[in-house]
């Protein structure tokens, strides 16, 4: 049985592809991520502290600053102190990690989750007019284009 493989582009056109993939992502997000800034100064939090209450909603279990940081790619000292502003919020809470006296997991509150889902509407909604202006053609291709980068990711 023979393996069908796509032919290897050469340097030069892998190259082109990477930029004009960088652009239409580029352009993408310049789109969409206006109204989303917007919306977050609404609540009166800086992009890390949106960031913060995502990765803490997309967690299956509390989560320690430390792997937050590691996941976010953000020191650890940025962290904590974003963390404690979410706190005296009432955005997070401290979690008692079972057996481990000194540490604490994070969680969302019930604020917090409000939070995160109202900015995820807002993400959805202004992606959703985005496909909404494609037509057909332009629709299937984001599609097929959406299919092969879901795999690689």
């Amino acid at each position: 049985m023979s393996t069908l493989t796509a032919p290897a582009l050469d340097s030069s056109a892998t190259e082109q592809l990477a930029v004009d993939l960088g652009e239409v992502l580029e352009a993408l997000l310049e789109r969409t991520a206006h109204t989303l800034v917007e919306r977050i100064q609404v609540h009166d939090l800086s992009p890390i502290h949106a960031r913060l209450l995502r990765s803490l909603d997309r967690s299956l279990a509390p989560l320690h600053p430390e792997e937050l940081a590691e996941r976010m790619q953000l020191e650890l000292r940025i962290v904590l102190r974003a963390l404690n502003r979410l706190n005296e919020r009432d955005l997070v809470i401290d979690v008692p990690t079972p057996g481990d006296q000194g540490a604490a997991t994070l969680a969302l509150t019930r604020r917090g989750r409000a939070i995160v889902h109202d900015l995820d509407h807002v993400r959805r909604r202004d992606l959703r007019a985005f496909v909404e202006g494609l037509d057909h053609t332009e629709r299937r291709r984001v599609e097929a284009a959406v299919s092969l980068l879901s795999g690689e990711l």
